[in-house]
């Protein structure tokens, strides 16, 4: 839900600049999970034999971002990771006003006016109110999407066999009869994962469903 919205925001404020309408820029979109990775490969470190700075994988995008110097092309930084107090407490002098990402090395990149930070996140728990004082804030609701959207944009690229009408009539209707079942009998069930989501479910019925199909 939350990548597909900035993907569709994206790709439209580039089709609007693509046309030329006024006030609209491109956007190139710059994707991390930061806890893929450590600390060190995120930010960078010190050899410790050599004492040689080695940028991380964030440096990298910033600067290759902060290089670009078009008024008319946007670049969103986004994070696409749960947030903890480890690395988000270092992009403070990110987010504030002078937008500025200070390394370990002592050196400090500044970013240009078009670029922005983006955190996509589940939950700030444990986030400081120092970092969510420094960040607007979208909340998306996972039940007002909802697992229908997610089946009919699966059903539009399933392989032709299964394009027929009928085919996507019966598999829809398997669907619709046995998936609100089954999400309604697991909310009665004790689970051994909690805090997962109806839309992430029907998304492995789907994977399961695909793998069954390339078989």
């Amino acid at each position: 839900g939350k990548t597909t919205c900035m993907r569709v925001l994206a790709h439209a404020l580039t089709s609007l600049r693509a046309e030329g309408v006024a006030g609209f820029n491109s956007v190139d979109i710059f994707r991390c999970n930061p806890k893929s990775i450590t600390m060190e490969q995120l930010y960078g470190d010190f050899n410790p034999v050599s004492r040689e700075w080695t940028d991380g994988v964030l440096p990298t995008i910033v600067r290759k971002c902060a290089a670009k110097t078009d008024p008319l092309e946007n670049q969103w930084i986004t994070f696409d990771g749960p947030v903890d107090a480890l690395w988000i407490e270092n992009m403070n002098t990110v987010l504030d006003d002078n937008k500025k990402l200070c390394l370990s090395s002592g050196e400090i990149i500044k970013l240009a006016p078009t670029n922005t930070m983006l955190f996509e996140v589940r939950d700030l728990a444990v986030a400081s109110p120092a970092t969510v004082s420094r960040c607007g804030m979208i909340y998306m609701e996972p039940d007002h999407l909802g697992w229908l959207p997610l089946m009919q944009s699966w059903l539009a690229n399933v392989p032709a066999p299964l394009q027929a009408p009928e085919r996507q009539e019966q598999i829809s209707e398997l669907f619709n009869w046995l998936v609100p079942l089954a999400l309604k009998c697991r909310a009665k069930c004790k689970e051994a994962v909690p805090g997962l989501v109806d839309t992430g479910l029907v998304r492995s019925l789907i994977s399961i469903y695909d793998s069954l199909l390339l078989d």
